[in-house]
């Protein structure tokens, strides 16, 4: 996550340093500019904060995560959650999932479950 920040962040430094030799070579440092170059100058500002919306979109939008214990049931794994202590389906990757293990699961909630697209943390044996 924070290396996709700091990559975009590189690109955009990299994209004003090519910028700036180009306007000390026309010598006019914004006194008379054509409509082409405003028009320029617009597209790389709304570029430049599209690039930074998204940026921060992906590193603050975070998943559905369950926190609770791992239970085997007959139709497979569900999660007694911590605080409501309600039994949820699990379902897509239960492989790494053992029983009794208290965990952090991320991934969708459904309508009949939760579909489970990773761990996101193992917490060791649940406490009776």
């Amino acid at each position: 996550m924070a290396s996709r920040l700091l990559r975009a962040m590189t690109v955009a430094c990299l994209c004003l340093a090519l910028v700036i030799p180009g306007i000390a070579q026309s010598g006019t440092y914004g006194a008379s500019l054509s409509k082409g170059q405003e028009v320029g100058i617009v597209v790389g500002v709304v570029a430049i904060a599209a690039v930074l919306v998204f940026v921060v979109y992906r590193t603050t939008h975070r998943h559905a995560s369950l926190t609770g214990c791992v239970t085997a049931q007959a139709s497979g794994f569900a999660l007694q959650t911590d605080g409501e202590h309600r039994m949820v389906p699990l379902r897509g990757f239960t492989s790494g999932l053992k029983d009794g293990e208290h965990v952090r699961l991320q991934g969708k909630k459904q309508k009949d479950g939760f579909e489970v697209q990773r761990l996101a943390k193992d917490m060791g044996a649940c406490q009776p």
